[in-house]
């Protein structure tokens, strides 16, 4: 994709410079305003095309049912959007994202970014809520490996949700 955007800038300065020499210097600025027309045409529909989803509505819902003391993580995964929709820190097990490993050499949140093993002993213990978001790629692997008991709260195209205590939601009360 890039090198195909590039590649259409690259002939449209061709056939600009082309132009240039042909008819003089007052067609060139008109090709090189086609061809960056162009790659924008094309580009930024592709660009929308790969956005990914957001998680506004399923972190707003998590929001709704979270209650103080619960601990929200994600698995493998950082979501950026989540502690901005939760209002609240939100850790990652088996993954220190790279953005955040520097951050973490000045301001330890290192009870953020957990080992599944760690995550199974918060699971157990008794009176602590915990919710997970897994990205549906990797909830097989998730579930494999927590080898406890998982309760599924909400799921989306994007990702499922499961906590460690079976909730029943407030919107079917």
């Amino acid at each position: 994709l890039v090198f195909f955007l590039f590649s259409l800038i690259c002939a449209g300065v061709g056939v600009g410079l082309w132009r240039l020499s042909l008819c003089g210097s007052k067609s060139f600025p008109i090709w090189i305003a086609f061809s960056m027309i162009a790659v924008f045409g094309i580009f930024n529909p592709l660009a929308a095309r790969f956005q990914p989803p957001s998680m506004e509505r399923m972190a707003l819902a998590l929001k709704e049912q979270c209650q103080s003391g619960d601990e929200v993580f994600s698995y493998r995964k950082y979501f950026n959007e989540l502690p901005l929709y939760l209002d609240r820190l939100v850790g990652v097990v088996d993954n220190v994202p790279l953005e955040h490993s520097f951050g973490l050499e000045w301001e330890d949140h290192s009870d953020r970014y957990i080992k599944l093993q760690d995550l199974r002993q918060r699971w157990r213990a008794e009176g602590n809520r915990i919710y997970i978001v897994v990205k549906l790629s990797a909830d097989r692997k998730f579930l494999s490996k927590i080898k406890e008991p998982v309760y599924e709260w909400k799921r989306d195209d994007q990702v499922v949700i499961y906590t460690n205590i079976q909730i029943i939601d407030k919107a079917l009360l």
